[in-house]
C-alpha cells in the first residue's frame, strides 16, 4: 500500500553539517526525494535539468558530498551510452544527529527540513492537533510506544522545544501504523496527491531504529 512512511536514521555530524550549510545539496536531496517518493526514479540529467544546474555540477555533489543518500536502481543503454536511473537510498528516512548539549538536528529531504529540530520543526507539525493526538493514541493502544514519558525523556523534549504530542516526538524502533488516511504533511509536501488517499504508515528496515529522544541518552 502506497503511503507516507517514516524511519529515523542516525547520521554522522559531519554529514549533517555538509548538508545543513549548503543550499544546493538541500535542493538536490529535496527534489530527488519528492520526485521519487512514489517509487519513481530519474536520470542524473533529468535531475540536473529540473534543478537548472549543469550535469557535471550535480554529479560532483552526488559523488562527493551526498553519496550516502541515493542509489542506482537500474541502468539502460541509450544509443550505446549507459544511462543510470537513481532514487533515494532510503525514501522513508528522516536523518537525525545529536549534539553534546542533547540538541537534535534533522535532515528530512521530503519535508525540506534542514537544521536544529527546535528551529525547523518536524514534518508532523504540518498536521493538525487532532491528527497528531489520534496518531499518538493509536501507537499507544498498539503498545508501540509507552503511554508515559520518563523524566529524562521529558527533559530532552524540553531542550528541543517539543511537546511530545507529535508522532515523531514519540518515535519507536518498532514498525508503526498511523491511522489517518490523509495528513496535512502529505497534502502540502507530496506531489502525487493519489498517495494521500492510500493511508499513512511508518515502518522500519531490518536494522533496528531507536526512539528519537530516549536514544539520545545512549549517545552522551
Amino acid at each position: 500500500m502506497g503511503s507516507c512512511k517514516m524511519e529515523l536514521v542516525y547520521m554522522d555530524p559531519d554529514t549533517y553539517t555538509a548538508i545543513a550549510t549548503h543550499e544546493l545539496r538541500q535542493e538536490i536531496l529535496s527534489k530527488l526525494y519528492n520526485d521519487a517518493y512514489n517509487g519513481n526514479a530519474m536520470t542524473k540529467q533529468e535531475l540536473a535539468d529540473a534543478l537548472g544546474i549543469k550535469y557535471q555540477q550535480l554529479v560532483y555533489q552526488l559523488n562527493n558530498h551526498i553519496q550516502d543518500f541515493w542509489k542506482v536502481v537500474r541502468e539502460e543503454k541509450v544509443r550505446g551510452t549507459r544511462v543510470e536511473y537513481i532514487a533515494p537510498a532510503n525514501p522513508n528516512a528522516i536523518h537525525i544527529c545529536v549534539g553534546k548539549d542533547r540538541r537534535v538536528y534533522i535532515v528530512d529531504p521530503i519535508a525540506k527540513l534542514y537544521g536544529p529540530l527546535d528551529e525547523v520543526g518536524a514534518r508532523c507539525d504540518f498536521c493538525s492537533v487532532e491528527e497528531a493526538e489520534h496518531c499518538v493514541k493509536s501507537l499507544i493502544e498498539k503498545e508501540i510506544i509507552p503511554k508515559d514519558l520518563t523524566t529524562s525523556e521529558r527533559e530532552i523534549l524540553s531542550i528541543n522545544k517539543r511537546s511530545g504530542l507529535r508522532p515523531l516526538d514519540r518515535g519507536s524502533k518498532h514498525s508503526k501504523d498511523l491511522p489517518w488516511a490523509t495528513t496535512a504533511f502529505l497534502r502540502f509536501h507530496v506531489r502525487d496527491a493519489a498517495i494521500c488517499r492510500k493511508g499513512i504508515s511508518s515502518q522500519s528496515s531490518d536494522s533496528p531504529r531507536k526512539h528519537i529522544f530516549p536514544a539520545i541518552d545512549s549517545q552522551l
